[in-house]
């Protein structure tokens, strides 16, 4: 779960998709049994898909896209998105093309490992793991990152750093790159009317706040129970 799920970068977004169209039924112009397609796919897309693969049209209002049909046009971006889950406050957005990914942070209190539901400290031994693996500086460069607060901007070249562990944010070759990509972000931003940049009410703030204690206070024996059991590796 560590960089996965919830979170914008390839591991947490990058999903396999299996599209079958059985004997009997008409098959769209860019489907081949047993083919694959590497375009840049969102799963809003899937529902528009669906729609045709049922007879029926694709309403205006839409936001996905065909990509199976003659005139399917292929996306030169994703837009990915992630808020709050859990007790976890975050907000993030992304944009992906072909070869690269850049990621905008608007909260960066945390660290990946810190923004760990309380659930998750209470299952998941990667999360102790990595605390006293730092406290003892047995992590590697990649890995302490991942007990550091998050960067505002980060971008990566997924063709030649396929796990994002290289931000490019600053370095001089990567300036144009840099600016196309959050220049089309903020296009997107606008476009679509985010709403989940607008600041929380305070009501919702208090909920997520007794939210959060109530589930640490339910799971604080479990918590401690998990992390005694990766701590006694270490004695």
């Amino acid at each position: 779960m560590i960089r996965g799920k919830n979170w914008l970068y390839d591991s947490g977004t990058h999903i396999p998709v299996i599209i079958f169209y059985p004997t009997g039924v008409k098959h769209p112009f860019g489907y081949k049994s047993g083919t694959e397609n590497s375009s840049l796919i969102s799963a809003i897309d899937l529902v528009a898909e669906t729609i045709l693969m049922a007879g029926g049209n694709i309403p205006d209002w839409m936001q996905g896209r065909s990509f199976l049909q003659k005139n399917s046009q292929s996306r030169q971006f994703i837009h990915t998105a992630a808020d709050r889950f859990g007790d976890v406050d975050i907000c993030s957005r992304a944009i992906r093309s072909k070869r690269y990914k850049y990621i905008r942070n608007f909260k960066t209190a945390g660290s990946i490992n810190e923004y760990t539901t309380a659930y998750r400290r209470s299952t998941h031994p990667i999360y102790h793991l990595l605390n006293i693996m730092g406290e003892k500086n047995l992590l590697t460069p990649v890995q302490a990152k991942l007990l550091t607060p998050l960067e505002s901007e980060e971008l990566y070249d997924i063709e030649n750093d396929p796990y994002e562990t290289v931000n490019l944010i600053g370095k001089t070759s990567f300036e144009k790159v840099h600016h196309q990509l959050k220049r089309q972000l903020e296009d997107w931003l606008a476009n679509s009317q985010d709403q989940g940049l607008q600041s929380d009410s305070d009501a919702i703030i208090e909920h997520f706040k007794q939210y959060g204690i109530k589930t640490f206070d339910k799971r604080r024996q479990s918590i401690h129970t998990m992390k005694a059991s990766v701590e006694k590796h270490f004695d």
